[in-house]
């Protein structure tokens, strides 16, 4: 049991915030709750609180936080024998200097970064950001982090594998509605870590990896009551969006709510992402409708916790594409085009139940259950043709479709301890149950212009496919001396898969469902119905070396090391049907996959990390690849199986340093190389049929690929107030790719090796103070290809970009105004429709009222209307020009209020 207290006054500090870590800073518990306690006669009493061990010798870390303290921290240590830890000294917080002269308050100047041990800090405080701004466009502001437009976010390089709120999972992981919904000011810091998982607590040691998280921790005063936002738009091109959102906090339950319904499909911020390529550009007009809600309750004790989520969304995509394509042949130019529109419609309901329930030294378990269940319809129309001199062929397809998936999965992990050499016992298990029903009427006119016909197919498809799966993993390890583990695991697997395809040839349009006679015009060629049985067992033998050497708090050393093998023995049966024939296929594989990973703090300073990583990987080729069949239910192109393919293999080496130092520079650097070695891959060999234009693909092993690859990142601010700082990123890439090419005059690919060498190098440099931030990119990227293929045409090609995003709130008025310029540009192509350059500005402006609560912005996107909906690619056998229906530029109005209420004390 320990305590905390005010250092000097020595009163009782219960609002302190009280976390467990490791001694390499991997937090165990979080949020450990603090007690006011008081005997008779005392006057302040003392905020105590307790802790839960598990059974084993180690060394940890207490940290204890308080808005207007400096932290505080104490390094203890126990032994295996004892699981409560009592009379610990008091943590003593002392409150943050500041000194007054006459009207002048001095404080120190905040750190927007730092390191506490190995956890990387961004004080959110330090960070000006305008009204209305969210909790992704704080993160893109951070050094040292980048963040893509699917909300991916990444830190010195390494991809962070979960976005958490107060160290608990929101929303499934789901990271874009926090990144979208959180507005910026509620947040008090960001934390970058390698977190512990519960399980991995509970055994007492590593059952799974630890996840690279990035921890948003709120202001004491938003932890309790609501918060909430509600935005309305519109805009020019019929462009519409509004959205709610509501985050609530009690003693015991974390609440949220959320709506949302827009066809704008934009995840560009306008004076916040370099990311305006023309080839980022959206594909399709998307319109999306959706609510979900989720509920985490936590008990006071840490003991059980529950999550319930529903979501349910609605979508509509429209699509119009239309593409020329060009093929390299001497002496001709063989060409052919397409014109495409397709609607898709798909609602979607999610389920989901999380329970957790720990029991210090007794049980921990927790159990998963998800359901999820798809409705989805759709329709497209098409024509392609294909010219060599003249028009060759004609083809016209006509198709639509409806069908319905659900999937019901419960997963869980129990440890009991039941300790077998003091070791606990951990156990997974999983099942699951899917099915897939989906309906296909296509249509198919093919004109032949050589020698002239034509003729007319139509095909009904009636696709089931039912899985049945379940699956236990057993986990032990045993301590063979202070540093060196055994680990034992077995992971056994049974599933069933059924699957029918029937196709049919009516003489119009129709769904299977709306025919009444199916016998007549089946085609039994193109059908066929599958039942597989496969049996999984993967037993593992790992040994497992960590060493920690605990010194003062923030200089500490560390290392560990992973070797482990694992067999993957499968069983497999299968009864296929096609064609009026069975074919039954048995098959047991074995395959080996050993693996070494290496992970060191080489010396006594915070954030200096080096890993190390060798595997080797074996897969088995599906055995529906090895049956013997033949498919030409599409006109124009035959699908055959291959009897003799075999699986994959492939080596991997990779390595990565990373180092922090100077706590006013704020230097961060990142290096990674890796080389793959692919013994053996599949790839789809190609006939082609001049006369009639028809495609016969096959997979077929290639061998012999390889790729090597190295990566430095740095990030550095400039000055010792923080306000200028860089950031670059080096990469380069080689690339040796085996695949089958179908050169100049010939009917039948063979293999063939391309070298393709990438050199990248992306730039920026921002300064920012107070309310404004200007922020000056620049990225240049260099490509050489060169093939052995007698037609291939060497590529030495540059793409690059340069630009500024600025962005300034005037003071008083405290109107917003953001602006963003890129060139892009191309040169080097074989084609002058590739040598492009194109120049894109957007800008916006907002102006918050009543205090900041409603913020009024307007944002218009491409200001000059020069990007285009036409994309160009080039690779060794051709050119393709691509339209797509989009809206490329557009200007929107925005109203968005923001409103929060905390409890009455």
């Amino acid at each position: 049991m320990g305590s905390v207290r005010d250092g000097f006054l020595e009163v009782p500090l219960v609002d302190t915030h009280v976390t467990l870590l490791t001694t390499d800073s991997v937090v165990i518990q979080d949020s450990i709750p603090v007690t006011l306690s008081k005997r008779d006669g005392e006057r302040w009493g003392s905020a105590n609180f307790i802790i839960k061990l598990p059974k084993k010798t180690c060394t940890y870390l207490l940290r204890a936080t308080l808005d207007g303290y400096e932290d505080a921290w104490k390094t203890f240590s126990v032994k295996a024998e004892i699981n409560d830890v009592w009379g610990l000294d008091p943590l003593e917080l002392h409150r943050i200097s500041k000194k007054t002269l006459g009207e002048v308050t001095v404080t120190a100047t905040k750190l927007k970064m730092y390191y506490k041990g190995d956890t990387l800090v961004y004080d959110a405080t330090a960070f000006k950001m305008p009204d209305g701004s969210m909790l992704d466009d704080l993160i893109r502001q951070m050094p040292g982090v980048t963040m893509n437009d699917d909300g991916e976010i990444f830190v010195n390089g390494r991809k962070i594998d979960e976005l958490l709120l107060g160290s608990r999972s929101f929303f499934g992981g789901n990271s874009k509605v926090l990144l979208e919904n959180l507005p910026y000011y509620t947040v008090k810091n960001l934390k970058v870590y390698e977190k512990e998982s519960d399980r991995n607590q509970a055994v007492g040691y590593e059952i799974e990896p630890n996840k690279y998280v990035m921890d948003v921790n709120l202001k004491d005063n938003y932890r309790n009551g609501y918060i909430g936002n509600v935005e309305a738009a519109g805009g020019t091109q019929e462009r519409w969006l509004g959205r709610a959102f509501l985050l609530g906090y009690t003693d015991k339950l974390r609440f949220s709510l959320l709506g949302n319904a827009n066809n704008v499909n934009e995840k560009r911020h306008i004076g916040e992402s370099g990311s305006w390529k023309p080839e980022n550009m959206p594909r399709s007009l998307l319109t999306t409708k959706s609510v979900a809600g989720e509920v985490d309750y936590l008990s006071k004790d840490g003991k059980v916790q529950d999550v319930v989520m529903v979501d349910f969304t609605t979508s509509k995509d429209e699509g119009e594409t239309t593409q020329r394509r060009e093929l390299f042949l001497d002496g001709s130019t063989p060409y052919s085009t397409l014109k495409a529109s397709n609607t898709s419609h798909i609602s979607r309901l999610l389920a989901k139940n999380s329970f957790k329930l720990k029991i210090p030294n007794k049980i921990y378990t927790d159990l998963g259950l998800e359901f999820i269940y798809n409705k989805y319809k759709g329709n497209s129309e098409s024509i392609s043709e294909d010219f060599l001199d003249s028009i060759n062929t004609r083809l016209r397809s006509t198709s639509y479709n409806n069908g319905h998936s659900f999937r019901a999965t419960a997963s869980g992990f129990i440890s009991p301890r039941a300790d077998i050499f003091l070791r606990p016992l951990a156990v997974f298990y999983g099942f699951k149950y899917s099915e897939d029903k989906n309906e296909t009427a296509r249509g198919f006119i093919t004109r032949q212009f050589v020698h002239p016909s034509t003729q007319t197919q139509y095909n009904a498809n009636d696709f089931f496919h039912r899985e049945t799966l379940g699956n236990i993993h057993l986990c032990w390890n045993s301590k063979l001396n202070q540093y060196l583990d055994l680990e034992i695991q077995d992971r056994q697997e049974y599933a069933k898969r059924y699957k029918r395809d029937n196709l049919y040839h009516p003489d119009t349009l129709f769904l299977p469902s709306q025919l009444d006679a199916l016998q007549a015009i089946t085609d039994p060629r193109n059908s066929y119905e599958s039942d597989y049985h496969i049996y999984y067992n993967a037993p593992t033998l790992a040994l497992k070396w960590n060493k920690y050497i605990p010194g003062e708090y923030m200089k500490m050393e560390f290392l560990s090391w992973d070797l482990r093998l694992t067999s993957i023995i499968r069983s497999e049966h299968l009864i296929y049907t096609r064609n009026y024939t069975v074919q039954d296929k048995r098959r047991t594989s074995y395959n080996l996959m050993p693996s070494f990973n290496f992970k060191i703090h080489p010396t006594r300073k915070a954030g200096e990390q080096l890993q190390f990583q060798l595997m080797y990987n074996q897969e088995t080729a599906s055995i529906f690849d090895l049956l013997d069949y033949r498919d030409d239910a599409t006109p124009q192109i035959v699908q055959l199986s291959n009897p003799d393919l075999k699986g994959i293999a492939t080596s991997k080496v990779q390595i990565n340093f990373t180092d922090w130092e100077s706590k006013r520079k704020g230097q961060q650097y990142h290096i990674q190389g890796a080389f793959n070695y692919f013994h053996r891959q599949i790839a789809q060999s190609v006939i082609f049929n001049p006369s009639n234009s028809q495609y016969t693909y096959q997979p077929r092993n290639v061998s012999g690929a390889y790729q090597a690859s190295a990566k430095f990142d740095f990030t550095r601010f400039l000055d010792k107030r923080q306000r200028w700082s860089w950031q670059t990123t080096l990469d380069a890439t080689y690339n040796h790719a085996i695949d089958h090419v179908l050169q100049t005059g010939m009917t039948e690919s063979a293999p063939n090796a391309v070298n393709t060498l990438v050199l990248h190098d992306g730039l920026w440099l921002q300064y920012q103070h107070k309310d404004l931030s200007v922020r000056a990119v620049g990225d240049i990227r260099w490509r050489h290809s060169e093939g052995k293929m007698q037609d291939f045409t060497t590529l030495n090609a540059f793409d690059y970009q340069y630009g500024m995003t600025t962005r300034y709130t005037i003071p008083v008025l405290k109107t917003t105004l953001s602006l963003d310029w890129n060139m892009y540009c191309r040169r080097g192509y074989g084609s002058q429709d590739l040598n492009t350059d194109d120049f894109v500005m957007n800008g916006s402006i907002s102006q918050p009222f009543l205090k900041g609560k409603l913020i009024v912005g307007l944002e218009s996107f491409d200001l000059f209307h020069q990007l285009s909906a036409v994309q160009y690619t080039i690779n060794a056998q051709g050119r393709t020009e691509t339209w797509n229906r989009t809206l490329p530029n557009y200007v929107m109005l925005h109203i968005v209020y923001h409103f929060n209420k905390q409890p009455k004390k």
